[in-house]
């Protein structure tokens, strides 16, 4: 490479020399900071500006962290998130689809998902990683009672579930497990469970299912 070249191409991702710039700013510069260890990411901007900490960069709002460009995490300025990820969403779509045709997802249950997340989103706004593995861990833990034939365990796990995470993505599905657990527990229970079911989500995917248990002789 010649040397023309090789300082317009140092000068363009900004290691020409250091510059004080705030981590916001210096994200905008570069467009885009490969981010799939969050830590590479913050060296990757503190070696192109003066007196840069890592605190700075985990303390700005201003930036994000996305599924953008070639599908792995990169860091951006908020501002450019929306059109990089209109721009270079699509050409991972059918990638996508296949891979969690594989893993036994249909299409149908992707979106439903999709709407889920979206809904948790929009309600009770973003979850931090902690809070979704607890949400995780005690859903995981309602199924393995269920499992093991511990179905008022597993409606007590549920419940705790829907009660502390209303407006999480795992909500409505423990909401309908629980449901149809007290079917052979307690009917009148079920049954207001049903009825709070429908309630909460009038266009639930479980709505057929709650209107039988109500219906139910």
């Amino acid at each position: 490479m010649d040397r023309p070249l090789a300082r317009a191409r140092s000068a363009s991702q900004l290691l020409h020399r250091r510059e004080r710039l705030d981590p916001a700013a210096l994200v905008r510069r570069l467009l885009a900071v490969q981010a799939q260890d969050g830590r590479a990411a913050a060296l990757a901007l503190r070696a192109r500006s003066e007196g840069l900490t890592a605190a700075a960069i985990e303390g700005d709002d201003e930036l994000v962290v996305a599924w953008l460009n070639r599908g792995t995490l990169h860091l951006v300025h908020r501002d450019d998130h929306p059109w990089l990820l209109a721009l270079t969403a699509p050409t991972r779509f059918a990638n996508n689809r296949r891979r969690l045709g594989q893993e036994g997802v249909s299409p149908q249950d992707a979106d439903r998902a999709v709407a889920i997340v979206r809904a948790a989103v929009a309600e009770a706004g973003p979850l931090t990683r902690s809070e979704l593995a607890a949400q995780n861990d005690l859903f995981a833990s309602a199924v393995r009672a269920k499992r093991h034939g511990q179905g008022s365990q597993a409606v007590r796990i549920f419940d705790r579930l829907t009660r502390q995470y209303p407006s999480g993505p795992l909500a409505e599905s423990a909401a309908v497990q629980r449901m149809k657990l007290l079917v052979v527990i307690d009917m009148v229970a079920a049954r207001r469970a049903a009825s709070d079911y429908l309630a909460r989500y009038p266009l639930g995917f479980a709505r057929v299912d709650a209107h039988h248990i109500i219906d139910a002789p």
